[in-house]
């Protein structure tokens, strides 16, 4: 069992890698890994399906802040609250289409006009 400096230091860590961009940050995750985004997505499972997961994230310049890590009462896991800011493209399509983000007024103006679907959320007429 991973004591709970440590687990909190891993925690920080996967927030400076993807500030950094650094795909090897999958080395921190375990082959069978369950990562669960509190944004509302699905969890995604396996280490192949957090990189692709990690890919997309990254390619959207993600910046997390990290808040204090917490030790959670389990002794297992820690939370961290994190205010995450990222580009509209790649992933926000799939963000506004759940309705967890805004989308922009038009397609173009995101970014995203040769990706994205009205089903997105943008309209024609902005």
């Amino acid at each position: 069992m991973i004591d709970e400096t440590v687990r909190k230091e891993v925690a920080l860590e996967y927030c400076r890698r993807v500030n950094a961009g650094n795909l090897p940050l999958l080395r921190l995750f375990a082959v069978d890994v369950r990562f669960e985004d509190p944004v509302g997505t699905p969890p995604v499972i396996g280490r192949t399906a957090l990189g692709a997961h990690f890919a997309r994230v990254l390619a959207g310049r993600a910046e997390e802040l990290p808040g204090r890590p917490i030790p959670a009462q389990d002794g297992l896991h820690v939370a961290v609250p994190i205010v995450a800011t990222m580009d509209y493209v790649p992933v926000g399509h799939d963000l506004a289409a759940a309705g967890l983000v805004t989308p922009p007024r038009s397609p173009s103006a995101g970014g995203c006009a040769s990706i994205c679907s009205p089903s997105c959320g943008w309209t024609t007429s902005g």
